[in-house]
């Protein structure tokens, strides 16, 4: 949270109790969440971690969507945040974030923090995208997340692209992110005294 200009009680809570907290943690989140709740009017400000942009999501009762397990910013106390693990073993072991995700259930208002700017798309049943694993944000549980090996030595060798892509089939909609800190860090890295 960045600002807060009421008069806001500031609870910690472990939402989902113990091992809700826990699953929490475990996967990439923290295990207590702040609640705030106050008697009278005002506003509250967040922001994301890196430069990006917030994407609200108004979920409706018993609607869900699937983020990296960084994106969950903040949302209404009828949010449901859990996590969850990617259906395929191999998608996790080179999926950029691994094994674990989050997913929010509705009903409320959700944020999540995307890095860079936000791309959707709306895959058709059936339809199918290639990607880096690492852009990945979010996507609906109906869209199946797998990963597909490159093939070509050539590709391995002269390409500086992943070895191993997100497969994503539709339906349902993805979001993906323009940029991502990994790639940003590894960019600035190379300015760094000492590289090079």
């Amino acid at each position: 949270m960045v600002v807060d200009d009421a008069d806001r009680d500031h609870d910690h809570e472990h939402a989902g109790g113990l091992l809700g907290g826990l699953s929490r943690a475990f996967g990439g989140g923290t295990a207590f969440l702040i609640h705030l709740s106050t008697a009278s009017q005002g506003q509250a400000a967040f922001c994301a971690d890196v430069p990006g942009k917030v994407v609200p999501l108004g979920l409706e009762a018993g609607e869900s969507i699937v983020t990296h397990k960084h994106a969950f910013l903040c949302a209404e106390s009828s949010v449901q945040l859990a996590v969850t693990f990617t259906r395929r073993l191999r998608a996790g072991q080179v999926g950029g974030d691994g094994f674990v995700r989050q997913k929010l259930t509705g009903p409320g208002m959700a944020f999540v923090e995307m890095d860079g700017d936000a791309i959707e798309y709306h895959l058709k049943a059936g339809e199918q995208m290639l990607v880096e694993p690492g852009p990945v944000a979010m996507f609906d549980p109906g869209v199946d997340f797998a990963t597909r090996r490159m093939k070509g030595i050539r590709h391995l060798l002269f390409s500086g692209e992943s070895l191993f892509f997100a497969r994503l089939t539709g339906p349902g909609r993805v979001w993906l992110n323009s940029v991502t800190v990994t790639k940003v860090v590894h960019r600035v890295g190379e300015y760094l005294p000492g590289k090079g």
